[in-house]
């Protein structure tokens, strides 16, 4: 800054740019490392067509070292824009931690005694996301089934309709 102010008063501006772009291009990594997301689940096409309802994603991280993962559906969300049971943010509700510690154990009756409560009307269930629980998901789930109308699926992911609460 010293050495920009001892240059004539028409040069200080463009040596103060090229300053700050060198300074910027030591800050870069060349080429800028570009990320591709993985697309969103193709069950979100079908959603946002949909009247609307309360939707709640599962696996549902009901650990607090765990909550941000909900985020994923946040962003998923913006696909539909339907309302949306999970969510996160710096503030955490005391309902919500309640609520995680049963919803962490879907499906179960208490669960669905929960989504009832909150009006739910479609449930996504993101099999990636279980990883090796998937299975035991599943097997829990099937006394839930008569419930529920199976609306789009694929390996990632089963988008349902909650038909009648058990």
């Amino acid at each position: 800054a010293l050495a920009i102010a001892r240059l004539p008063e028409r040069r200080q501006s463009a040596a103060a740019v090229i300053v700050a772009v060198l300074a910027l291009l030591g800050l870069n990594t060349a080429p800028f490392p570009w990320y591709q997301t993985a697309p969103f689940p193709r069950a979100y096409l079908m959603l946002a067509k949909l009247p609307r309802g309360p939707v709640a994603e599962f696996p549902f991280y009901g650990e607090r070292i765990a909550y941000h993962l909900h985020t994923n559906y946040m962003l998923f969300s913006t696909a539909h824009w339907q309302p949306l049971l999970n969510g996160y943010s710096d503030y955490i509700p005391s309902d919500f931690r309640q609520n995680a510690g049963v919803l962490n154990w879907f499906p179960s009756t208490e669960s669905f005694a929960l989504l009832k409560q909150y009006r739910v009307r479609y449930i996504g269930i993101h099999w990636d996301m279980f990883g090796p629980a998937a299975q035991d998901v599943r097997e829990r789930l099937e006394p839930f089934t008569p419930y529920l109308r199976e609306l789009a699926s694929d390996r990632r992911m089963t988008l349902y309709e909650i038909a009648e609460y058990p």
